[in-house]
């Protein structure tokens, strides 16, 4: 016992622990008996001696590798116990004080003096954590794969999220840039944007407010996609969407560079047009594009005054061309789009302003307020006005596709949680190893190492750690890059990588995983008691087991519930495109005409219908899905306005798309009759009319419309919003009134043809009436769905956080299970020669961890339940997320597991005893 009493004190004195009294025991105790001195000299060798345990002169133990450290204390303890070691009254001072201490602060000092200390033990450190790497390869390979996975989808994520919060900061005047935003409001509606003002709106702006530095106007094109020829080539035609009309300084307002061409003059004149490269090389070929000539829909000539850059992909103005806004004056197309454009009011034109330096744009915001209160027009009363920082616009304005911004936050989230479950796997499957170098550490300690260096050693291992698993996963980052950004049909710029902002999240990103994953792991490991360590009294149960405990239910929490949510959305996503939605969509075909059909349209009609395969055609305003108008409507039963959406289409529109009847007209009458309307089932109780409304009165501005039919409900727009009041304003003839203009023809072809071939015999038919426009239809299936492309791509993106959060839980139970085998060695070995069964030995394996799997299950499902059901919130038709949701979830958990658990037990328990035994 005064062996141990004498041990345990010597260590306290050693690590500082000890209290003064204590030390006066130290010193009792090696006074009157001088035999037990040997082990003061055993600890004095250990901080004087050199790794093969000789006493003299030696590089500081403290700068030892674990080996070395460890067979030092094994050769001397060898000693001790063979009593080879003689005692050497010198090294036992009458102080009691511990042997050896000066020399080694000697020497400490002196190598202090030669300088290159620091990077002496951190080129140690880098030695020891390369060996500890190489020395483990399973537990290397489960900590680096699934950290390098987490890191490249957190790479991916960053990425993306860094460019939808970068977008139009790339202009030099960004921050004084301002969009002129209006929220218009229909009778009996809410506020919707509609960021479009009138052609006065900038110039008044401009010359009431001082503040005002400039303005740029760009008009809405209202879906024109105009044919674009090469006079000199005229093979090259091609009808494109990019085509923009701006002021003439929009090159010297917006920071994109010109290629080719004078900033300030490549727009001063009507009909000049600057080309993007990509259009540039697209008409012209190698050859110079400057002087050059373009024909817009045949019939003006646009002469090409300079080449620009092409936007970059975190740009809200995009273009192909942009022409000069001054050449609209001379086209009558766009002279109903400038008429009453005098005042400041909504209207067709995207306005943003300049503001001088230090100005304030409330003021501005007050001023433009004033000036739309004159506007003599009351029906804009309503209408209200503010200014949108140009920055925040992609994110803001209503007008702009939010598919790819609207689950931004939910992907922030995803991405982190897989970053998270990958370091959980670090932090626990480092702190499972705590009770392997154990004995390391409390040696180290013992010899004068402290905790803080005990600390940087191992956050020098997580640093290589990190390091190798961010090497690897930016590989992984940059091979999946494609993959991810098709599936969420989003482009961004290759240069855009190394833009600083990026490399600086990157760097970011590295210095966070260095610094989580190595947080817990130094503390657990540096906080070591050595009098405990090397007392021989340390166990399993210390060194953090309660925390792994914690982090694998935390881990298949996640990984359950991300299982959970990927399946509830599949499931709406398959409730989308299989519920009934009142239309027959298959195989009906839309194409889109304008006004060189709709002159001879009849005719084109007529030999549609001949083509081989099609049984029916109609014709409509516009595709179904894509767009309806908006009437503000009285009845005499309800005077306050309501909203009605309505559809324009022809006789045959009801029966092509199987659309049924509640309440059928009688007769045609309702063809015949331009004062006739039909409403749907919503409209009854929307716009408070009788339940039989046939006969009733509805009026729409200054027509009154009498009802002749009721149709049931079917989906005009989608199933994110409820189905409203809705009227179908029903011409036998659609070539007279408004198609004359453009319109949509509805085609539905027969089952079992061969599809190509008819969309071929359509084509031939179109391009013989219309040799102008490019020959465009889509199927009313393909623009249903791409209703729903947002909950797609959350789809697809969640299906594959999902895959990758199970391959990190999985590597992680697999490393924990991995080193549990390892660690019960000897028990599996004993119970196996006492006659246990595999069974039982897997069995026992499997139950601790299958235990607290269930328990996140049973914590995942509630928690999960309550997010998908605010989630559902966001559609007016959902699914209602059932208990064989959660119950395929839970067994997708356990058969993962138990697959896991299970091989490496099997494994374990098939070892041979008598080799296990022998090597204990």
């Amino acid at each position: 016992m005064e062996q141990e009493r004498l041990w345990k004190l010597i260590v306290l004195k050693l690590t500082r622990e000890a209290s003064e009294a204590e030390l006066l025991e130290l010193q009792r105790l090696a006074q009157e008996n001088p035999a037990l001195s040997l082990y003061l000299q055993t600890l004095g060798q250990l901080q004087t001696g050199s790794p093969d345990g000789k006493a003299g002169p030696a590089s500081d133990p403290g700068q030892w590798t674990p080996e070395e450290v460890g067979e030092a204390y094994q050769r001397l303890m060898a000693r001790v116990a063979t009593g080879e070691t003689t005692v050497d009254e010198s090294t036992v001072p009458e102080t009691g004080r511990a042997p050896g201490r000066d020399s080694v602060n000697r020497r400490k000092t002196s190598f202090s003096r030669r300088g290159g200390a620091a990077n002496g033990m951190l080129t140690n450190y880098c030695k020891i954590a390369w060996r500890n790497l190489l020395r483990d390869k399973v537990y290397s390979l489960v900590n680096i794969g699934g950290l390098s996975i987490g890191i490249a989808v957190c790479l991916l994520i960053t990425l993306y999220v860094t460019h939808e919060y970068s977008y139009d900061s790339f202009h030099r005047n960004a921050g004084r840039i301002y969009s002129v935003d209006a929220k218009m409001k229909m009778d009996g509606g809410d506020y919707f944007d509609y960021p479009l003002v009138s052609y006065n709106t900038g110039p008044a702006l401009l010359r009431e407010d001082p503040d005002v530095e400039s303005f740029v106007r760009t008009p809405a094109s209202f879906g024109e996609n105009p044919i674009i020829t090469n006079p000199q080539s005229p093979d090259k035609k091609f009808q494109e969407r990019g085509m923009l009309f701006a002021d003439s300084n929009f090159f010297q307002y917006y920071s994109f560079p010109l290629r080719e061409g004078d900033p300030g003059q490549v727009l001063a004149r009507p009909f000049s047009i600057v080309l993007s490269e990509r259009m540039a090389r697209k008409y012209f070929g190698d050859a110079d594009p400057i002087g050059g000539m373009l024909k817009y829909d045949s019939t003006y000539i646009f002469t090409v005054t300079g080449v620009a850059a092409e936007a970059p992909s975190n740009s809200t103005v995009r273009y192909d061309f942009v022409a000069s806004l001054s050449s609209q004056l001379s086209m009558p197309a766009f002279k109903p789009h400038r008429e009453d454009q005098a005042v400041v009011s909504s209207g067709n034109f995207a306005t943003s302003i300049l503001l001088k330096k230090g100005a304030d744009p409330k003021k501005t915001e007050t001023i433009l307020r004033r000036l739309a209160a004159l506007n003599p027009d009351k029906s804009d009363s309503a209408t209200r006005y503010a200014l949108l920082p140009l920055p925040s616009m992609h994110l803001s304005i209503g007008g702009f596709d939010q598919s790819n911004t609207k689950y931004l936050q939910i992907f922030i989230l995803a991405g982190g949680l897989i970053l998270l479950l990958a370091l959980i796997n670090y932090m626990s499957l480092a702190t499972a190893k705590a009770t392997l170098r154990a004995k390391e550490i409390g040696v180290r300690k013992v010899i004068g190492a402290g905790r803080p260096s005990i600390a940087r050693q191992f956050y020098v291992e997580s640093a290589l750690y990190a390091g190798i698993a961010f090497v690897l996963g930016f590989i992984l980052f940059r091979l999946a890059q494609p993959y991810f950004f098709d599936r969420i049909q989003l482009s961004i710029d290759s240069s855009f990588l190394y833009n600083p902002r990026v490399l600086g999240m990157f760097l970011a990103l590295l210095l966070a995983t260095i610094f989580i994953a190595g947080s817990y792991p130094s503390f657990v490991l540096s906080s070591f008691n050595p009098v405990t360590v090397l007392y021989g009294r340390f166990s399993k149960q210390q060194g953090g087991s309660g925390i792994r405990k914690f982090f694998l239910v935390l881990q298949f929490s996640l990984s359950v519930g991300m299982i959970i949510s990927s399946l509830v959305i599949q499931k709406q996503m398959y409730f989308f495109r299989h519920t009934d939605t009142g239309v027959n969509r298959e195989n009906v075909v839309m194409i889109r005409f304008k006004k060189d059909i709709s002159k001879h349209y009849q005719s084109f009609k007529n030999e549609v219908l001949q083509v081989p395969g099609i049984s029916k055609v109609a014709t409509g305003r516009d595709e179904l899905y894509t767009g309806y108008s908006i009437f503000s409507v009285t009845t005499a039963y309800d005077k306050t306005p309501r909203q009605l959406a309505a559809l324009n289409v022809d006789d045959q529109f009801v029966s092509l798309l199987h659309i049924k009847w509640l309440i059928p007209p009688k007769g045609g009458e309702v063809y015949n009759d331009d004062h006739k309307i039909i409403v749907n089932e919503a409209a009854i109780g929307g716009l408070n009319l009788p339940a039989n409304p046939v006969g009733e009165y509805i009026r729409l501005g200054e027509s009154r419309l009498q009802v002749a039919g009721v149709v049931k409900n079917f989906v005009y727009s989608s199933l994110h919003d409820k189905i409203g009041a809705q009227a179908l304003l029903i011409s036998k003839d659609t070539a007279i009134g408004w198609g004359d203009s453009r319109g949509v023809l509805f085609a539905r072809i027969d089952p079992h043809v061969n599809i190509p071939t008819v969309i071929e015999s359509l084509r031939r038919i179109y391009t013989r009436y219309d040799t102008h426009t490019a020959f465009d239809f889509r199927f009313m299936d393909d623009v249903y769905n791409s209703a729903y492309k947002a909950e797609d791509r959350l789809a697809d993106i969640f299906s594959l956080f999902t895959g990758l959060m199970i391959v990190i839980a999985g590597l992680g139970l697999f490393g924990l299970i991995s080193f549990s085998a390892v660690q019960r060695t000897r028990e599996i070995g004993i119970r196996k020669v006492l006659g246990a069964s595999v069974q039982s030995i897997v069995s026992l394996m499997a139950k601790d961890f299958l235990l607290y799997i269930l328990i996140a299950i049973l914590i995942a499902a509630p928690v999960t339940l309550y997010a998908m059901s605010r989630w559902l919130e966001n559609f007016a038709y959902k699914i209602s997320p059932g208990w064989e949701l959660f119950l395929g979830a839970a067994l997708l958990t356990l058969v993962l597991a138990l697959l896991t658990i299970g091989g490496i037990a099997f494994r374990a328990a098939r070892a041979n005893p008598v080799k296990n035994l022998r090597t204990e």
